[in-house]
């Protein structure tokens, strides 16, 4: 029996009833759409359509039935803010849903806060990313504070994502910070990087 190989097209991803039968340097593209079968080429190739049913075995995949992410429509997304800041309630500095039919890679996240001026009196300042997951929960992935203590001019702390995490359509991603202190002010990084793709 002669080996055919079937080969998963890359819009598979979109239609998985789309297959390309190889055989003998003939091919063909045949696509079920639940009802009829609809063959494209040179039919020629194929004189008894059965041989294309049947598909004799044994068979192989050629290749995956979808590409990597990084070669299915990507796109650099960036999130940032910098800025000295003074006293504030919770303030969101940058926001990214995924969009429908598409995930995102998260490939870097950076915050640094620094003391710039003493508060008088000092409070807690939280620089933290936020994220709402496919049961819509929401947590922080990361997070960097300055304590009471940490008042004087200088005093820092920063933090970097050390894993990288996939986001699913319709997800979100916030960076959001506070400071509950009375005067002096803060000097905010904050920064994300992601890989937006085809789903």
């Amino acid at each position: 029996m002669t080996e055919m190989r079937v080969k998963i097209l890359r819009d598979v991803a979109k239609n998985p009833n789309i297959i390309e039968v190889i055989k003998d340097g003939r091919k063909i593209k045949v696509e079920y759409d639940g009802d009829n079968l609809t063959f494209t080429g040179d039919r020629s190739q194929f004189p008894n359509i059965a041989e294309v049913l049947q598909m004799a075995f044994p068979y192989e995949l050629e290749s995956q039935s979808r590409p990597a992410w990084y070669d299915r429509n990507p796109k650099v997304v960036a999130l940032g803010n910098n800025g000295t800041v003074g006293p504030h309630v919770l303030t969101t500095r940058a926001t990214y849903i995924v969009p429908e039919n598409r995930m995102a890679m998260i490939e870097s996240i950076f915050l640094r806060l620094v003391r710039a001026t003493a508060g008088a009196p000092a409070a807690d300042v939280i620089l933290y990313a936020e994220m709402r997951d496919d049961a819509g929960n929401y947590n922080r992935p990361l997070q960097v504070s300055l304590s009471l203590s940490e008042n004087t001019p200088g005093n820092h702390s920063e933090n970097s994502l050390g894993t990288t995490f996939t986001l699913n359509a319709g997800n979100g991603l916030w960076l959001r910070d506070i400071d509950s202190s009375t005067g002096g002010t803060v000097w905010i990084a904050s920064h994300i990087k992601m890989m937006e793709f085809d789903a």
